[in-house]
């Protein structure tokens, strides 16, 4: 893992230095995670991917967090991207607190439950005008599928045969910040991937870069940057998007805390005969309770 909190600034040598590296094989159980700098390549079972988080104007900590487990001998992987309102140290120590607490939800709980108890934790802190945005995630290695839910927080982009494009909510889910009401219902939805599929799951502050025209990127510009390196390794992707993304902000550093994964779906073949398998009696059963997180 390549990593430093000592010169924030530097996240460009960082991710150069990161696309070098070996992938880190994470193992089962093994927590992924912070609110530092952070940039590396990475591999879980069915994907690989790079990471990269900024905290704003090089501050010690960053208002997003970003957290990866595996569990279950490798069956599922869960992808967290939270973002604190706001940013610098104010931000960033309210990240830290929430990150701490994180270890004891995020594993043990589904999706919906484990939103539900983050945001029962943050109207415990009594926090006058903050809340958060949450996109969490369950890649099921087995199933393939990829179970999604969302609080305040725009949902990822996805890539198919080559086509990006956003991921689209259900009209019935409402996608509230976390922090915000007492009683909420988080919902969560379910997509099959295919291999090949890309993902890009990212924090708002890469849609919020101003171009020279004034206009922020946006989610279509953030799309006709992705599909001009369709053809390279997700970890030459990676790189290109975020040297586009430095030009467009003339080099500057960003105006907000940045984190973004991209991933890259890359299943074991027999996963396919697993998941047609599962849909038959007697294996149903025992797969679903196998596989359930």
């Amino acid at each position: 893992m390549t990593t430093s909190t000592s010169n924030n600034h530097d996240w460009q040598q960082i991710l150069q230095n990161s696309v070098q590296d070996e992938p880190h094989e994470w193992l089962c159980n093994k927590v992924h995670g912070g609110t530092q700098l952070s940039a590396e390549p990475f591999q879980v079972p069915g994907m690989r991917g790079q990471l990269l988080s900024i905290p704003y104007l090089g501050s010690e900590s960053s208002g997003d967090i970003h957290y990866i487990t595996v569990c279950k001998l490798g069956t599922y992987t869960k992808f967290l991207i939270l973002d604190v309102s706001g940013h610098g140290p104010e931000a960033g120590a309210l990240a830290d607190k929430l990150y701490a607490e994180l270890h004891r939800l995020i594993d043990d709980s589904d999706n919906e439950q484990v939103l539900a108890s983050i945001n029962h934790l943050m109207l415990e802190m009594k926090l006058l005008g903050k809340f958060a945005t949450a996109f969490l995630a369950t890649y099921n290695s087995w199933f393939r599928s990829w179970t999604f839910t969302c609080a305040g927080h725009h949902p990822m982009l996805i890539c198919k045969q080559g086509v990006w494009q956003p991921m689209t909510l259900d009209p019935s889910v409402k996608n509230i910040p976390i922090g915000v009401l007492g009683e909420i219902q988080f919902k969560q939805q379910t997509i099959w991937l295919d291999h090949g599929d890309r993902l890009l799951l990212f924090s708002d502050s890469l849609t919020e870069i101003k171009m020279s025209n004034g206009k922020l990127l946006g989610e279509e510009g953030l799309i006709r940057l992705l599909s001009r390196s369709n053809h390279l390794s997700v970890n030459q992707q990676f790189t290109q998007l975020l040297n586009q993304l430095s030009q467009l902000n003339q080099g500057l550093p960003f105006n907000d805390d940045l984190t973004c994964f991209l991933l890259d779906h890359q299943p074991k073949k027999w996963t396919w005969w697993a998941r047609q398998a599962c849909h038959i009696e007697p294996f149903k059963s025992w797969c679903w309770k196998w596989t359930k997180p």
